[in-house]
């Protein structure tokens, strides 16, 4: 988690940059289509980085609102100085390394980029779950290996199912490569 943060923290002046080359606007409009979104929805974006997939959520709710959640203070200070020129009103972000949320407290979760991270992304999975709300829907992109090579904790489909199949979800995976890197979106409902 701290090496995590450190990255991030330190890469955050050219994320903006660099991140679109792997998660552009087309993987972005994906998780949120696959959120299967409606306009009152309160919604968890967590490891929100800089905002990309948030403010795509935001564009989706009229009258719900977005949590941006990330352990990386310089990428949700990044994320907030472009709140500020968006001027989305329905978006709040939170920088809490031990941030709590309560259970059943949000109505959709996604996630880009961050389960492929995890020390333990079972345990992560169970804590996004309870947030959700029964009936709730999800939505993550997981990276697998890009230009050959694996992510921090390389997520195969085989090792995505076995850890959703032990949890109260319904779910889908597809797998898809694109710019030399390997893309598994996984949604559903819990």
């Amino acid at each position: 988690r701290k090496f995590v943060e450190n990255f991030y923290n330190r890469i955050s002046f050219c994320w903006a940059y660099l991140f679109p080359l792997w998660y552009g606007k087309n993987e972005s409009r994906k998780v949120v289509r696959y959120a299967d979104l409606k306009s009152r929805h309160n919604v968890l974006d967590f490891g929100c980085g800089t905002g990309i997939t948030t403010f795509e959520i935001a564009k989706h709710l009229d009258k719900g609102i977005v949590t941006g959640y990330d352990i990386s203070s310089k990428q949700v200070e990044r994320a907030e100085k472009k709140l500020i020129k968006l001027k989305h009103k329905n978006v709040i972000f939170e920088k809490s390394k031990k941030k709590k949320f309560k259970k059943n407290s949000f109505d959709a979760v996604t996630a880009v980029g961050v389960i492929e991270h995890l020390e333990n992304p079972e345990k992560m999975l169970k804590n996004l779950f309870f947030v959700l709300k029964p009936g709730g829907t999800f939505s993550f992109l997981v990276f697998g290996k890009s230009f050959k090579i694996p992510s921090p904790q390389v997520m195969a489909e085989g090792e995505l199912k076995k850890i959703l199949d032990s949890l109260p979800v319904e779910y889908t995976i597809k797998k898809e490569k694109k710019k030399f890197t390997e893309y598994y979106y996984v949604y559903g409902r819990k």
